[in-house]
Parts: structure tokens; sequence; C-alpha cells
């Protein structure tokens, strides 16, 4: 077995047979491919779904997502972890082969990215924003875009390009390497065999998988991003999805963070350095004050030619409020529950 590709699922049929098809589709061995869809109790058929297109279906009792991915690390049996979430669709045929071509040639590759994310026709701004920044927290503290068009510029400009083909290029990181990149989706693939040998103990926690990335920094100083290789994103349906997913991961942040705030930003924020970190406490200045979230959005409206970027500024109040007033909730003793996946479902078990 080659590649082990893991999906995290529930009641996830809007998105999931795009998904599927695609990576049947590829222009590989079927039997070196494994799909393993980790679900969390999907009553909507993406089993069913899953199954007819000869997927592996594997329980998840935690439901969320991360504890889906470090169950489909465990039970992978492919040379190489391949993560693609159940609304993101592998664009071009080649994509395992470009994979697969990358770790034969430079075999101190470990970590393969793809293009980033492009935009699926007709979809609403909200799931544009999604797949560019995440969230408006993330990009004033990154400022890295995950837009196909954008990605592999704004990696040139802050990295040193070692090599370069038609099909790839491989990025050194300098001596403060910056917690930049998505880690367990948009196709990203690591040498799962690698990983487990030099991180045995990241394989029984639930961020593991998706912090790879910073972790390995400490053996391999490169990385290989391929090219023509765009993911198609279906992100959130709209507007108020879209504000439910902030609300959720500021939510997590504040409240869960030895749960799901050490799956994001919280886990991601301890391989910065101190100076970096203190950004985040620029923020909520960044927002209230106005003018320089103002700054940001009309670049962004400018750059994307897109004029609904200047919406940047409400969603950044909108976000800043979240946090004051969750930490002041906090302060004053309220706990709320633990929720994952849109909200669908209730996360037993968190520690505050």
């Amino acid at each position: 077995m080659r590649f082990s590709i893991v999906m995290a699922t529930l009641n996830s049929m809007r998105t999931l047979e795009p998904a599927l098809k695609a990576l049947r589709a590829q222009d590989y061995a079927q039997d070196q491919i494994e799909i393993l869809v980790v679900d969390g109790g999907s009553n909507d058929g993406t089993r069913e779904l899953a199954e007819k297109y000869g997927c592996r279906v594997i329980d998840n009792p935690r439901v969320d997502p991360v504890s889906a991915k470090l169950i489909g690390m465990r039970e992978a049996r492919g040379i190489y972890l391949m993560h693609v979430d159940s609304d993101e669709v592998l664009m071009n045929r080649q994509a395992l082969n470009k994979r697969e071509q990358i770790f034969a040639q430079r075999p101190e590759i470990k970590m393969i990215f793809a293009t980033g994310y492009q935009n699926p026709e007709g979809i609403p701004f909200a799931a544009r924003y999604i797949n560019e920044f995440g969230d408006p927290f993330s990009m004033f503290y990154y400022r890295l875009s995950k837009d196909a068009r954008f990605f592999l510029p704004a990696l040139k400009r802050r990295l040193k390009v070692t090599a370069e083909t038609s099909a790839y290029m491989i990025f050194e990181l300098g001596d403060r390497p910056q917690p930049i990149l998505e880690n367990a989706a948009c196709g990203n693939c690591i040498d799962v065999a690698f990983f487990r040998r030099e991180f045995p103990e990241l394989c029984d926690k639930p961020w593991g998988p998706v912090h790879f990335f910073y972790h390995m920094q400490k053996f391999t100083r490169s990385f290989a991003v391929t090219k023509d290789d765009a993911i198609l994103h279906y992100s959130a349906d709209g507007w108020s999805g879209f504000l439910r997913k902030i609300k959720s991961r500021v939510r997590n942040n504040v409240f869960f963070p030895l749960e799901m705030g050490a799956a994001s930003f919280l886990g991601r924020a301890q391989f910065d350095s101190t100076f970096t970190r203190l950004k985040k406490y620029l923020f909520i200045p960044y927002a209230f004050l106005l003018v320089p979230a103002l700054i940001d959005a009309v670049i962004l409206a400018w750059t994307r030619r897109d004029f609904l970027y200047l919406k940047h500024v409400s969603l950044c109040i909108y976000t800043a409020a979240l946090i004051v007033g969750m930490k002041l909730l906090k302060l004053i003793g309220y706990r709320p529950a633990m929720k994952s996946y849109g909200e669908q479902k209730t996360i037993l078990g968190a520690r505050h």
C-alpha cells in the first residue's frame, strides 16, 4: 500500500461524492490507495456512500475531526499519509503521482503541500474568505493566503527556494521556522513512517497529526509544494455558517485550550518566537481602531478585484468582540459545552 488518504466525516453527503470521485479518478493504481473515512456518527447516508466507493469506514467516538485524523493516522497502512477533507476535491488527476515523484527524487523531503485552494464557481463570499484565510484572526496573525493564485508567490517572498521543476518547488526554512501551513487538510502529505519513528509520543495525542509540520522541522529543514495542483474547496454554505465557525474557533481556544485549542491556534503558537506570540494581543486594537483593518480590507479588495473583501473590517470587529466577551465569561466562571462539526454534536470529556 502506497497512499493512505484520511478523511474525517460527519453528515457529509453534500460534498462527499465529488471528493471521493476525484480520488478514485486519480491516474494511479487504485490497489495502492486506501481511503479511510473516519466518521463521527453520520445518519445521512455518508457511511453508505463511502462504502460504495470502496472506502474503509472507521468509527470516531470522539466525533471531532482532530480525533478523526489521529485515528486515521493510527490505522493507515500506506507509506504516505495524505489528508483530504470531505469538502475538498483533487483537481489534478496526477496529484498522487506528483507526490510520489517528489518523495522518490528528493529523499530529504518528508512533507509535501498542495498548491492551495481554488474556489468553486458561484460560492458565496464567506466561503471564499474561509478558503483564503480561514478567519479574520488568522489573516491578521499569519498573513498568508491559501488561495492557489497567491500561495506560491507568498511563500517565495518569505522563504528560500532551493530547487524548482515544472512539477514542484522546494523551500528551505530559516533559523526561525514560521507556523504558516495547513497540516491535516488540503491534500497535504507526509512520510508517515518517518513521523511514527521520530515522534512516537505524538501518535497518541489528538493534535499530533495536525501539527506534524512544526515538529518535523526539527529533523528536516525543507518541504515541497506541488505546482498546478489546486484543491477545489466547497467550504461553509454562507454567512451564517461562517459566523458560527468563527464563534466555535474562538470558544475552543478560550474555553478548551487543552483540547480543541491545542489542535488549533494555541497549539501552533507554541512554535512561534516570543516576539511573534505577542502579536496576538494586537488583534483587538487592530479590529476596534478600524483604520488598520480597513487598510487591509482595501488592499484585499483591490488585489482580489472583489469589493466584498471590505467586509474584512466587520468580520474583525465580530471576532474581536467574541474574544473579549468569552474571556469575560470565562473570568466569571462560565463553561460552555464543547462542540464540533458545525456544532452538530457535543464532545464529551473536555478539559478546561
